[in-house]
């Protein structure tokens, strides 16, 4: 039988140059040991998991120890500031299954699975794609169609803020920003092989909800149109779907961080992980809201990220506020349902999901951080305040954004 193989210091150089990266204080680590399937992937795929490597009581981050089976290699690594910690992926041949990659783990380290996250969006197949109009005035003109900002009240709470010098991440599939009414939209590239790949829908719909400019004579209008929007693609598009991996999942978090994202918009669901709600956890502690989708399927079982409770799962309604299939991880419902948006290809279409719900929500909390003056914590709680006061709903729905802002003494006037 062939000798397992320990990591060489060649696989390991980039825990050198990550340790001198700025970091986010105060990082308690991700609980060590190791927590991988014992089953192999039932496509044949290769398996695939993440090491986790602290820094130790000196300061270094060290692999002693740390000794992978034949035929495991480290394919992609980096230096998590969220975690504090290297984080390795480590592939193993077709068939494998996790656990059978690791043979030991240093002391203080942690081996988890690289889950696979779904994007929580689906096409609607009674409405056609919408063209962008070959000339058009100044009004958007599938303004009409946005069912969900006569329900916001954005209008009027446009005469207020529109989110201005509020950051959002987009952690999503990536999206077109040479779309016409995306050129405001920046991308942040996420440096992972599972985040590469031409523009997708999804990314593309989730960014026109939250940021689409209004008012420049194309297609529609975002609920935050002012907002610093921060494109991280974390999927890569596959004719299965979106292939959205926890390894990019968490680079984009890092990534969220070092843009000094104070909002993060995660439309994904999948599995419990800890090395997830580690970085969500310490999002959370550092004053960033994030918000997720809380899935497409009724079921019972809890949907993550949005069931952690540093996170805001949103759940969609339709026009008439009825709620659509969900799981059981909400703590918010907003539109989703039948709702027009950016499309990777140009032009428009409609979608229902709740991601389209995590995106409105996301978009009202940096419109009101923006009129917090950048206080997150304040627009949070003027956002759930005024939905608790909406209606008898549970849970309750995403109010007109009036509401939340005469919460923060900021009351909406006419609507020019």
């Amino acid at each position: 039988m062939p000798r397992a193989r320990t990591l060489t210091i060649a696989a390991l150089l980039w825990v050198a140059a990550g340790i001198a990266r700025a970091e986010a204080p105060d990082c308690p680590p991700v609980a060590p040991g190791i927590e991988l399937s014992g089953e192999a992937a039932a496509d044949g795929a290769p398996a695939s998991v993440l090491v986790i490597l602290p820094k130790g009581a000196d300061g270094a981050v060290s692999s002693a120890g740390l000794v992978l089976a034949p035929g495991a290699r480290v394919v992609e690594s980096r230096w998590s500031a969220l975690l504090c910690a290297t984080i390795a992926r480590v592939e193993g041949a077709p068939g494998a299954a996790p656990a059978a990659l690791i043979v030991s783990l240093p002391e203080n380290a942690a081996a988890v699975q690289d889950d696979v996250y779904e994007t929580q969006a689906e096409p609607e197949p009674s409405a056609a794609p919408l063209s962008a109009p070959a000339t058009a005035a100044r009004p958007d003109p599938y303004r009409k169609q946005q069912w969900a900002f006569d329900a916001l009240g954005l209008d009027a709470a446009h005469t207020i803020k529109r989110g201005e010098n509020v950051r959002v991440a987009l952690l999503d599939s990536r999206t077109n920003i040479g779309h016409e009414d995306l050129r405001a939209v920046a991308l942040i590239e996420n440096e992972t092989n599972g985040a590469s790949g031409a523009a997708a829908q999804h990314g593309t719909l989730v960014a026109g909800i939250i940021g689409a400019s209004k008012g420049n004579g194309a297609g529609i209008a975002g609920v935050a149109p002012a907002a610093i929007v921060l494109a991280i693609p974390v999927c890569q598009a596959s004719p299965r779907g979106d292939l959205c991996r926890l390894y990019s999942v968490l680079g984009g978090l890092d990534l969220a961080w070092g843009q000094r994202a104070q909002v993060v918009n995660i439309s994904l669901t999948g599995p419990a992980n800890r090395a997830l709600e580690r970085a969500v956890r310490r999002l959370d502690t550092l004053g960033v809201a994030i918000v997720s989708a809380s899935g497409n399927r009724a079921s019972s079982a809890p949907a993550y990220p949005a069931a952690y409770p540093w996170v805001i799962g949103v759940a969609a309604t339709d026009r008439s506020r009825r709620l659509a299939p969900t799981g059981a991880s909400v703590d918010l419902t907003a539109p989703g349902v039948e709702i027009v948006s950016t499309a990777a290809a140009g032009g428009y279409a409609f979608a229902s999901g709740s991601s389209l719900a995590a995106a409105h929500t996301s978009g009202a909390l940096a419109l009101l951080t923006s009129a917090s003056g950048g206080d997150v914590g304040a627009a949070r709680r003027a956002l759930f305040g005024a939905a608790q006061r909406s209606g008898a709903t549970t849970p309750p729905a995403l109010a007109p954004l009036c509401d939340a802002l005469a919460k923060l003494a900021k009351p909406c006037g006419n609507v020019p």
